[in-house]
């Protein structure tokens, strides 16, 4: 009977330890709603999970996405942009952000360029400089065999020396006028759509909460302890009570033996006595004196 006790015993302990942690864990986290993809005609969501817009002013780009994030203890909120290449990040931001009715602030922005193409041209370039022999071989070696090419339209590269030309008059330095001509290949790069990932935090971080979620932790500690402390006392019982079941099965025998009464060293004969009318004389009985006869 006291092992079945100790036995049902273990069990609920057992389950206490395996259901403690998982109550608590489950009264300490409160899932937060996550909303969808914001349409960029339509800001305003549901007051539980949304982010609202501002009515005084109309933004010029919307978001393709408004999402939220659980970092620790508070909230962000996450808007996706995209939008062409020269916007900056100052024309997205919003200064009046709010959240369930709490105000939120720009915490963090992340920028991703998109679609980079390269565009090439054949450039040329030419113009006139001083060298001393009127010899083009000569003059070749007096000039840079290649220059570097930008023009206002954003294309640059390297050109090569094409062409060399030298007046037949010398100046009055001894030199004379070479007119160089340089050509190659330029290139610019066309930046497409630029993406732009905006984080915003509440302006009041949830301090409060941030109490609760560590109070909860420390009660899920303090209740997986003293499941585990509930457990070893169990064990504890169960070996104490198999070692005394066992001496008591060892020590049972010995006892009986003990109780048991000891044989006596010698045995004493007990004495018979016979009537004397039953006593034979000399070993013969009645019925050998009437053979005799």
């Amino acid at each position: 009977m006291k092992q079945r006790l100790l036995t049902a015993f273990l069990a609920l302990t057992l389950a206490m330890g395996c259901c403690m942690p998982a109550l608590a864990e489950e009264s300490a986290s409160a899932p937060t709603p996550t909303p969808g993809p914001t349409p960029a005609a339509e800001q305003s969501l549901d007051a539980d999970s949304s982010v609202q817009a501002p009515e005084a002013e109309s933004p010029t780009y919307y978001p393709y996405e408004v999402a939220t994030e659980v970092d620790g203890a508070q909230t962000l909120v996450i808007m996706r942009y995209r939008v062409p290449a020269g916007t900056t990040a100052d024309a997205l931001t919003r200064s009046d952000l709010t959240r369930m009715g709490e105000p939120y602030t720009l915490w963090a922005v992340t920028e991703t360029p998109e679609d980079v193409t390269t565009e090439e041209k054949e450039a040329q370039q030419s113009f006139s400089v001083s060298v001393y022999s009127n010899i083009p071989e000569e003059a070749r070696s007096e000039v840079k065999e290649t220059i570097d090419y930008k023009d206002e339209d954003g294309f640059t590269g390297t050109l090569t020396l094409s062409d060399l030309s030298i007046a037949d008059e010398m100046q009055e330095n001894g030199t004379y006028i070479a007119t160089v001509q340089y050509a190659g290949t330029a290139s610019r790069s066309l930046a497409g759509d630029i993406s732009y990932e905006l984080i915003y935090a509440p302006v009041n971080p949830p301090a409060a909460e941030a109490a609760v979620q560590e109070n909860s932790s420390d009660v899920l500690l303090l209740m997986m302890m003293v499941s585990l402390a509930l457990f070893i006392l169990t064990c504890i019982l169960m070996l104490l009570h198999q070692s005394v079941a066992l001496r008591l099965r060892q020590d049972g025998p010995a006892k009986k033996a003990k109780q048991a009464p000891a044989a006596p060293a010698h045995q004493k004969k007990q004495k018979i006595y016979v009537p004397s009318s039953d006593i034979v004389v000399g070993g013969k009985g009645d019925d050998d004196d009437e053979k005799l006869d």
